[in-house]
């Protein structure tokens, strides 16, 4: 994977060289959450939950700064949370924390010059995670650690669009399903197969 990630970089470094237009910018936002947890043959949905994002971008338009098709590259830090009710105990409430670094490398498709729509693959690395329990009352029962039950990496897709509301101003709003679980097979929270996704807005400038 790391091999993706440096053949990415030299893309867009030959880019920032070459004939090619090449701007920079920054974006926050929000997101949330929608999971699914299959443990003991049974399958539970979560509750979606709110999150949180941002980092920054670089935006590459091959040969002419007017090209309705460019690339971008971005690297977020982004805060996913989701909830279930009984995951643990019948009379439990879990809340499952995920920290991640996601890298983006989309392909950009102008439909009018204020909006573009924005597909590609997403490499992401999970950094930290924690999982609070509580009872029916609310009342806390005890927190742990994840990032030792996590997978590193996992692949995922960004499918989504941008409108410019002026200059380098923008909003976006975009789809990010994670493929596979993000837990591992063989410590995972006693067997179970933790899946998640996203539905992300934000807002942003570009220099």
């Amino acid at each position: 994977m790391k091999k993706i990630l440096f053949v990415a970089a030299v893309l867009f470094s030959t880019a920032a060289y070459s004939q090619s237009t090449v701007r920079f910018g920054i974006k926050a936002g929000g997101n949330v959450s929608f999971s699914k947890t299959d443990v003991q043959n049974l399958s539970v949905k979560g509750k979606s939950d709110f999150g949180f994002w941002g980092g920054g971008l670089m935006e590459v338009s091959p040969n002419n700064p007017n090209n309705k098709f460019k690339l971008q590259l971005e690297a977020l830090y982004s805060n996913i949370n989701s909830k279930y009710d009984g995951l643990s105990d019948s009379r439990a409430k879990d809340k499952i924390n995920l920290q991640q670094i996601n890298v983006p490398l989309l392909a950009k498709y102008f439909i009018i010059p204020s909006l573009s729509i924005n597909a590609g693959p997403t490499f992401n690395f999970n950094i930290a995670g924690k999982e609070k329990i509580s009872d029916t009352t609310g009342a806390y029962v005890f927190s742990q650690n994840l990032k030792g039950q996590l997978n590193t990496f996992q692949i995922g897709a960004a499918v989504g669009a941008t409108y410019y509301i002026c200059e380098g101003l923008f909003v976006d709003a975009r789809y990010n399903p994670l493929f596979g679980q993000i837990n591992k097979k063989e410590n995972g929270d006693g067997g179970s197969k933790i899946r998640m996704s996203t539905i992300s807005l934000g807002i942003g400038y570009k220099f």
